[in-house]
């Protein structure tokens, strides 16, 4: 394993690097100055200062990129320098690759940096507080301002003609009888409504169910015995006690829709009748045979089956 390869690239890349036994390596850059009538450019440099701290950051550079574990990177680290100061003792120097040596002078620790390293240009001549040229110095001075004319410009004009506002010519014979038209429309359309709510209307669009419903006979002798009772009128009583009526399932103002409707009821085997009352009226009718005391949960019953929106007595 390479050590001194893996200090000068982690130098290079971070700027300082900590060696564990020999010091902290740090990569300087040099200001320019002026030195001896010349004027040096800025430069680069590799020094070795003491370390204030101890950093491992080394040893997981070296273990992430040789794939070993940390505590051998750190004994590869320890074992270089070792090396190193043995070297350094006798007098010799050591390489750090393409950044230049390591050695001891005067009993002080040094980095010798190569000179491509440094990125050092050609000095300038030049000469500390140097006159300036002539033309410079006559160019340095501020040129006089001459103040031109400025053309006088004529005052903008604000004032507009607005157009004199339309006289009224008031309300008109066509705007009111147009307004009366439309407050009788508004009249019978509020009647018509008024019209169709107080009248039973189709109310009773509901689809039936997809099952085959009990008659009412067999409806009204399932129910529980009750003894309240609506006033059913008009009525047949039979031998039995039982009263006899009809009940209004649906209301319809066309023929179609009460035909529609009671096709439907009769395939699901229910007994209905279709009573014409006026051209505009249709019943769906059905005979109900039941004990006077359970009348309320027949047509309950039948109101839940046929027509949620209620039925009605014919």
């Amino acid at each position: 394993m390479d050590v001194a390869k893996y200090i000068g690239l982690f130098l290079l890349k971070n700027g300082t690097c900590y060696i564990h036994g020999l010091g902290n390596l740090e990569y300087r850059r040099i200001p320019a100055g002026y030195e001896s009538g010349k004027l040096m450019p800025p430069s680069h440099e590799i020094a070795v200062v003491a370390a204030s701290t101890i950093d491992d950051s080394l040893s997981n550079f070296i273990a992430t990129n040789e794939q070993i574990s940390i505590s051998k990177a750190t004994q590869a680290v320890k074992d270089f320098s070792t090396a190193a100061r043995a070297e350094l003792a006798l007098g010799r120097t050591v390489e750090i690759p393409s950044l230049g040596v390591l050695q001891e002078v005067n009993a002080k620790l040094i980095f010798d940096t190569y000179p491509y390293l440094k990125n050092t240009g050609a000095p300038i001549a030049a000469e500390k507080g140097m006159p300036k040229r002539h033309s410079e110095a006559r160019s340095s001075k501020p040129e006089p301002q001459v103040n031109m004319p400025q053309p006088e410009r004529p005052a903008p004009d604000y004032t507009y003609d607005y157009p004199e506002p339309e006289k009224s010519k008031g309300m008109g014979w066509g705007r009111i009888a147009l307004f009366v038209f439309i407050l009788l429309a508004i009249i019978g359309g509020i009647g018509f409504v008024l019209k169709n709510m107080t009248r039973p209307g189709d109310r009773s669009e509901m689809p039936a169910k997809n099952v085959k419903l009990p008659k009412a006979d067999t409806v009204a002798s399932q129910m529980p015995t009750d003894t309240t009772a609506e006033n059913i009128s008009p009525a047949i009583t039979d031998s039995m006690g039982r009263i006899q009526f009809k009940l209004i399932l649906n209301t319809y103002s066309t023929r179609k829709k009460a035909e529609k409707r009671y096709n439907q009821l009769t395939s699901y085997g229910n007994t209905v009748e279709l009573k014409a009352e006026d051209s505009n009226t249709y019943y769906i009718l059905m005979d109900i045979h039941a004990p006077a005391a359970d009348t309320a949960h027949v047509i309950d019953s039948l109101r839940a089956k046929f027509n949620p929106n209620g039925v009605y007595v014919y």
